[in-house]
């Protein structure tokens, strides 16, 4: 799945979480009480406006700012929740080890062998872990800051279809606004074994 956001992958966990009789991950309240049901799409008039919701959760703002917009809307993350979600960086980059002796382009759609495209999940040799596409196919969506949005990327990793093995791009890669698309983004979910 690519063209959807961050929010719209919070969005899908929680849903698919709540089909399945699980707690929900994502929240909109500190408490952990108000579950994330709806994405916010991106569009300018998002920006600023009298009627857009007043946030002041910014991290790196003084507390007592406060900002007009629709753009910015927190979320938090019950890490004690059972519900799906998606990775943390550092479980992302654990299980993103490659399997000894196979070539790059024979375990991931890359920039050599994509066609510059995206190309059917699990078609490729999987990873040592026995994961498909964790360095190539579409960069994925990671649970970084909770402050994403207009000047601060949400965190994603891996390459992609129109790259090379282990590429970054540090400026393409960190000023993506949290609520658009991409045809090169995507993402893979995590859950832990229901408490008993």
């Amino acid at each position: 799945v690519t063209m959807v956001s961050l929010w719209d992958a919070m969005v899908w966990c929680n849903a698919l979480s709540e089909l399945l009789g699980r707690r929900p991950a994502y929240t909109t309240d500190e408490a952990g009480s108000q579950v994330l049901r709806q994405a916010v799409q991106f569009r300018l008039e998002m920006f600023k406006g009298e009627t857009a919701p007043n946030y002041a959760f910014r991290t790196n703002l003084p507390k007592h700012w406060t900002i007009h917009t629709g753009a910015y809307v927190p979320v938090y993350l019950r890490a004690t929740a059972d519900g799906f979600r998606l990775p943390l960086p550092g479980e992302w980059m654990v299980a993103n080890q490659p399997a000894e002796g196979v070539d790059p382009l024979d375990a991931e759609w890359l920039a050599g062998n994509s066609g510059g495209q995206t190309q059917p999940v699990g078609t490729r040799k999987p990873n040592a872990a026995g994961l498909f596409d964790m360095e190539g196919n579409v960069v994925e969506l990671m649970w970084g800051s909770t402050a994403a949005g207009i000047d601060a990327a949400p965190r994603r990793l891996g390459s992609y279809f129109y790259r090379g093995y282990r590429e970054r791009h540090p400026s393409i890669d960190a000023s993506e606004h949290a609520a658009v698309g991409r045809a090169h983004v995507g993402f893979r979910v995590v859950t832990r074994e229901p408490l008993q």
